[in-house]
């Protein structure tokens, strides 16, 4: 929570922000404007240039050893950035974008890691949200429009069984569900299919994959997904047309 303080602009970011008039402009803009069916489709055309430029990439590494981790993480920046700036960060042909782009991943490094540190403060705050939502349940709400959590409040006041707090926590959850989850279901899906399609792929040894997580917001793995990918038969022809 002192994260949000310090990278969410004082909890007015979208991510931070309590629910509020504030927060459901700030929705309403993400979903509506910026990520919305129709400019995604509009899109379109970056998210396949970059799974191209990605197979391109992968066909040089002539069977050698391929870090699954710098591979998705620089098509996502990539995508991401080209939607927001019209510019491309890595595996580029131009040096000082390519230093840029090293440098924002940095940045980025250290706020993922940093948003994973605990801090005696959140629990502080955490505890002062708690006292206050017991405020709540105790109160009857003399305002007749009333938000949607104090509508769930009052309902588990009538039937406390039923409407529990994970109940109300689930629902909150579904409310705040990520305006973004449209791209990201497109690039998943338009990733994996060309690295399927276009690639055989080998395990680098008989081990099991090592889960073990990393600290970060994103749940990164302490050890990298590696493996070695060779041209399908199939698709060679098509492939040497990138």
């Amino acid at each position: 929570m002192l994260y949000g303080k310090i990278m969410g602009d004082n909890y007015t970011s979208i991510t931070w922000t309590s629910y509020s008039h504030q927060w459901r402009n700030l929705r309403r803009i993400a979903s509506i404007e910026l990520l919305s069916l129709h400019h995604l489709n509009e899109l379109h055309g970056i998210r396949v240039d970059e799974g191209r430029l990605m197979i391109h990439k992968l066909l040089l590494t002539n069977s050698s050893l391929v870090n699954m981790k710098s591979v998705f993480y620089e098509l996502m920046l990539n995508v991401m950035m080209r939607m927001i700036t019209g510019k491309r960060y890595f595996n580029g042909d131009i040096s000082d974008v390519e230093e840029e782009g090293k440098r924002l991943k940095n940045i980025l490094d250290e706020m993922f890691l940093s948003s994973s540190a605990s801090n005696v403060v959140d629990y502080l705050l955490s505890l002062r949200l708690i006292n206050q939502l017991k405020q709540v349940k105790g109160v009857e709400v003399e305002n007749k429009k009333k938000t949607m959590i104090e509508v769930l409040l009052s309902l588990q006041r009538s039937d406390p069984e039923y409407y529990t707090d994970e109940m109300i926590k689930s629902f909150v959850m579904v409310m705040r569900s990520c305006p973004g989850v449209g791209l990201a279901l497109r690039t998943v899906g338009l990733s994996l299919g060309l690295l399927i399609q276009c690639f055989e792929w080998e395990r680098i040894s008989e081990d099991m994959v090592d889960m073990t997580e990393d600290p970060g917001l994103t749940m990164p793995k302490a050890k990298p997904l590696l493996g070695k990918c060779t041209p399908r038969l199939v698709m060679q022809n098509l492939l040497s047309e990138l």
